[in-house]
């Protein structure tokens, strides 16, 4: 009776992690092929949710199939608590043995009240013998919406900038620089600076005003820390405002940095 049972649970192995010479030739999409991702005994069509470029008042649905590729079943459970900005929900838990079910997502962009690249981790949890916590990444590009009769309103939206790089020539490493960037408001609305986002931890920046009235000016104030850096640079960080022609700004510090 045991060497029965041996027998069946190391065909079943061999089915999953082995397919038979026939399926290899065949042209219909293999285990590995359907289910790329794994973790633990649960296999997935993808580690993240890639949503891409989505406006700000946008809502996307998404899903990720899920296959159970361990000899016992999988229980999967979400957190308690997660962010208002999306909704996740589980189909088919829990997951019989070579059994499938999938994974849904529903993101409000208006919501998740940012802009540009964003990356946020979902964690779930289950009884997966060999990796019991699983995660998730949610990854989109937001940017804001205009209204298409705006979207080429220059005359009310339009702003001004007349430089967006900054040379600091060379520098010993360890040192500071700052500098400061200028936009000009030359519509006839009011401009709104969202916000400032960095691609590293080298480099600061703020604005002065968050709302530049027409006619107005705001200042940037940037600032480079060299510490660790070695060699030619050149750190981006990025602003968001709400002009429809440039609504993504991206300004520029760089030079060399030697001991």
């Amino acid at each position: 009776m045991r060497i029965g049972i041996y027998i069946l649970i190391i065909l079943h192995v061999i089915l999953i992690k082995f397919p038979s010479f026939s399926q290899r030739e065949s042209t219909s999409p293999t285990l590995q092929d359907k289910y790329p991702k794994k973790s633990g005994n649960l296999r997935m069509s993808s580690s993240k949710f890639d949503l891409g470029r989505i406006n700000t008042n946008e809502v996307r649905y998404d899903t990720i199939r899920l296959f159970n590729s361990g000899l016992l079943p999988i229980n999967i459970s979400l957190p308690l608590k997660m962010p208002l900005f999306y909704k996740v929900t589980i189909k088919n838990s829990p997951l019989p043995p070579g059994g499938d079910g999938y994974i849904a997502l529903y993101y409000d962009a208006s919501k998740k009240n940012d802009f540009g690249f964003v990356l946020d981790r979902i964690q779930f949890n289950t009884d997966d013998i060999d990796l019991p916590q699983k995660y998730i990444n949610v990854s989109a590009n937001i940017v804001e919406y205009f209204p298409n009769q705006i979207l080429y309103d220059t005359i009310n939206f339009n702003a001004h900038i007349p430089k967006t790089s900054f040379n600091f020539g060379k520098i010993r490493q360890g040192e500071k620089v700052s500098h400061i960037f200028k936009i000009y408001n030359i519509g006839k609305k009011p401009l709104i600076l969202h916000k400032i986002k960095t691609n590293n931890a080298c480099i600061k920046a703020s604005f002065s005003k968050k709302n530049i009235a027409s006619g107005d000016s705001a200042i940037i104030q940037s600032e480079y820390d060299s510490f660790g850096k070695i060699g030619k640079e050149s750190r981006i960080f990025s602003l968001y405002i709400n002009n429809p022609n440039m609504s993504e700004v991206n300004f520029e510090m760089l030079g060399e940095v030697f001991k």
